[in-house]
């Protein structure tokens, strides 16, 4: 079982994750609020971090920045639909500089967003090496 923290402005899309990795076995905390994210972390220990781009302040490049700062072991895949904001592959490409172990376009794909997770707890996983 996965500990995953899902952090999404869209309380529809953090049902449909939740439901979904509820439903393959995984203990997950949905997060709608970023400012909660450090604490939230602090309390619930996730293995892996999913994580909207396109979110209120602090934005989920800033979030990621704090993750990596504070805990660089925790993997994070990072999520977009670019909102308007700016192009995705943007957004995504920025993520990646910034230490985003893995990137998603939105609309996602469950089974691309499944075997990304696998990836993600493999590196989570103690004694696993970082790709």
């Amino acid at each position: 079982m996965t500990r995953i923290l899902l952090v999404d402005d869209d309380d529809d899309v953090l049902a449909t994750l939740k439901s979904i990795f509820e439903a393959a076995g995984h203990e997950v905390e949905a997060l709608n609020d970023s400012r909660k994210l450090m604490q939230t972390v602090g309390r619930f220990a996730p293995d892996v971090v999913l994580l909207d781009v396109v979110m209120p302040e602090p934005d989920g490049l800033a979030c990621l920045e704090l993750l990596k700062a504070g805990r660089p072991d925790l993997p994070v895949a990072v999520m977009t639909g670019g909102g308007g904001v700016a192009a995705p592959g943007d957004l995504l490409e920025r993520a990646g500089h910034l230490g985003a172990d893995a990137v998603m376009e939105k609309p996602l794909q469950i089974k691309a967003l499944i075997a990304i997770l696998d990836r993600l707890t493999e590196i989570a996983a103690p004694g696993a090496t970082r790709m």
